[in-house]
């Protein structure tokens, strides 16, 4: 007897000589450790509690947890703890939950500004074009600065210039 039904007393499994080994899932089916099932208080069967079964789980899979759903385990991927980045932004995204990887991550480092993905290359490519753009305002914003800070200067002096003129 299993139960998986989301129902919260205990199901009961008939008393045979050895205690059934019982696998617990937590609310989302996963697996989360194995006990022995605990004799009923009158002696009379094996108490089978909520979020457990007596079904044995599948032989461990590298890079899976294994997941209880409709009466039966099933394996599901596993890169929790796992470093990704996403294809769009670069962002560094550490998996918390276990399943398929979204295609919007790549497990190659994001190198950095300036660096787009190429579904094409499977790789992070320079985006000659943004980086130029970014020069050319940066340069544009230094000329500007220097501008202001040359007319600021040529200012005070033509004043000096025109109080000189005025004294003489």
């Amino acid at each position: 007897l299993t139960h998986s039904n989301g129902q919260s007393e205990s199901i009961f499994k008939e008393k045979t000589m050895d205690a059934p080994i019982l696998y617990f899932y937590d609310q989302n089916g996963y697996f989360s450790e194995t006990r022995t099932a605990e004799r009923d208080p009158l002696d009379t069967c094996w108490l089978i509690p909520f979020n457990s079964t007596d079904i044995a789980m599948l032989p461990e899979k590298k890079g899976f947890v294994q997941q209880f759903k409709n009466d039966k385990w099933s394996y599901i991927e596993n890169h929790v703890g796992e470093v990704y980045y996403h294809k769009q932004t670069g962002e560094k995204i550490t998996i918390t939950e276990a399943g398929e990887l979204p295609d919007n991550l790549t497990d190659i480092p994001y190198p950095g500004q300036f660096y787009i993905w190429s579904e094409t290359d499977s790789n992070w490519v320079l985006d000659e074009a943004a980086k130029a753009e970014s020069i050319r305002l940066q340069n544009n914003a230094t000329k500007k600065e220097l501008m202001s800070f040359a007319e600021s200067r040529i200012s005070l002096i033509q004043d000096e210039i025109d109080l000189e003129m005025t004294n003489d």
